[in-house]
């Protein structure tokens, strides 16, 4: 008897016992689906990255907040010394060029998301500091948005398990995407990522520049109403805490709001004085702060309530940075009004 034969034989008698024995057949079919899934979900993620359609690993299942994780994956870390971290305030407002050019750094990122409340900042700086340690300053930029609702000092809100091997070891997202698929989501995603990466004048932009910042073109109407949580203010605390014992330093901007925010909410600016009060009281004398007087734009200059557009948002930068520079008084930097717009 050949070899050939005998495999025939073989697979004939496999065969045969497939046909009589139902745990056999079950086994058989069970098997053979987790194969034909496997080649069908790997087929569909090479499909869509070949058409630059593949959404980023859904570690949250947030776009914006998974898109700047890839972002930091992508990114060599190693040597960053200053990083910009909070909600969307941070992302599209801030130019982390500015720093470097003020001497303030030497290799800058804007490791900031989206939609974060300032609860969530701080485990997210907590992460990040876990595994920076060439981190000497640390950045965020806030308002009455970022204060809005914590529930703890450090409010969770990804898998460090999952997060810390894809952003710092590089290892490959295949398992994220497996472990979190949700298709509808994943599916929406895919049909307007493209665009979304690539026009910060687009609804659901997720443009992000070489530094991490966020340029954004569109306009809204968008007024958020003000309120605060007084455990937010605690989670201010927790964040200055955290940024120290990570060696680093920190550094807080009140960000101005838009003239139309101020005239619907707060005419007489009360609201905003008494926030930029609370911060400084949160913080202690080794935190820096820079308050929203530092910089004055028009209504033109804003995209929405709390969003510059680009142009308008590296000026702002230049001018934070520019307040942040030495020399520092007591803990509340002498920064002079910067008329723009």
């Amino acid at each position: 008897m050949d070899g050939w034969e005998f495999c025939c034989k073989q697979l004939l008698t496999f065969m045969c016992r497939i046909n009589t024995n139902p745990c056999v057949r079950f086994l058989v079919a069970f098997f053979c689906t987790i194969f034909a899934t496997t080649v069908a979900f790997s087929a569909l993620m090479l499909t869509l990255a070949a058409a630059k359609s593949l959404p980023a690993p859904p570690l949250t299942g947030t776009s914006c907040i998974d898109e700047k994780f890839k972002f930091l994956a992508n990114n060599k870390l190693d040597d960053v010394d200053f990083i910009a971290v909070g909600s969307s305030l941070t992302w599209r407002n801030v130019d982390v060029r500015a720093f470097e050019q003020h001497g303030l750094a030497k290799k800058a990122v804007n490791a900031a998301p989206c939609f974060l409340q300032i609860s969530q900042t701080a485990f997210l700086t907590d992460f990040l500091l876990s595994k920076m340690p060439s981190v000497s300053t640390v950045l965020a930029v806030v308002a009455p948005r970022d204060f809005e609702n914590c529930n703890a000092p450090q409010d969770s809100f990804f898998s460090v398990d999952q997060a810390a091997p894809y952003i710092f070891d590089k290892s490959s997202p295949a398992t994220i995407y497996a472990r979190n698929f949700r298709l509808i989501g994943f599916l929406t995603d895919a049909a307007s990522v493209r665009e979304a990466r690539t026009r910060p004048d687009s609804l659901n932009n997720l443009v992000i520049d070489a530094k991490g910042g966020g340029p954004i073109e569109v306009k809204s109407s968008w007024l958020p109403a003000p309120k605060l949580d007084d455990a937010c203010f605690d989670s201010l605390r927790e964040l200055e805490r955290v940024v120290n014992g990570g060696g680093a330093k920190l550094l807080v901007v009140s960000f101005p709001q838009s003239p139309s925010w101020g005239q619907t909410h707060d005419p007489a600016g009360v609201i905003r004085a008494d926030f930029d009060a609370r911060i400084r009281r949160a913080l202690s004398d080794r935190a820096m702060f820079i308050s929203q007087d530092v910089f004055h734009a028009s209504e033109d200059a804003y995209a929405d309530a709390v969003h510059l557009t680009w142009q308008i948002a590296q000026q702002f930068s230049q001018a934070i940075a520019l307040a942040a520079s030495p020399p520092v008084v007591g803990n509340t930097l002498p920064a002079q009004p910067v008329p723009r717009g």
